[in-house]
């Protein structure tokens, strides 16, 4: 294992035991953090970046927050339980899709910049290429 393979274990692991204390309660705390890292170490063996797995994890975290925090507020005390977690589920969905299609373009458009960078210095440069091989 990496250390890079930590750093995301426990950064997710974080996110998930911070949303769990968001919703309360110390045993969803203990349970989400484990269940964070398993997802950490899944998401690094993807090759997925830090970053891209955190924005990911924080939306879909957040998007749960929200849908059950919404229907916790329409409804009365105890009475909408399977609805909330239906709300929570859904809008972690939306959450993890809106936030995704940002991350991708985002990416990409980094992507794209560099490699117009790496051909502005091929132009400014053109015998380098034979010092790199």
């Amino acid at each position: 294992m990496t250390a890079d393979g930590l750093l995301t274990a426990g950064a997710v692991g974080l996110v998930f035991a911070l949303g769990a204390a968001a919703l309360g309660g110390t045993t969803f705390i203990v349970i989400a953090g484990l269940v964070g890292l398993v997802v950490g170490l899944a998401l690094h063996r993807t090759g997925m970046r830090l970053m891209v797995s955190l924005a990911l994890v924080a939306a879909g975290v957040v998007g749960i927050v929200i849908g059950k925090s919404i229907v916790d507020a329409l409804c009365l005390p105890g009475t909408c339980t399977a609805m909330s977690w239906v709300a929570a589920v859904l809008t972690a969905i939306g959450a993890l899709i809106g936030v995704g299609l940002v991350v991708a373009l985002a990416t990409r458009s980094f992507e794209e910049h560099r490699a117009a960078l790496d051909r502005q210095r091929q132009a400014a440069h053109p015998h380098t290429e034979d010092l790199d091989q």
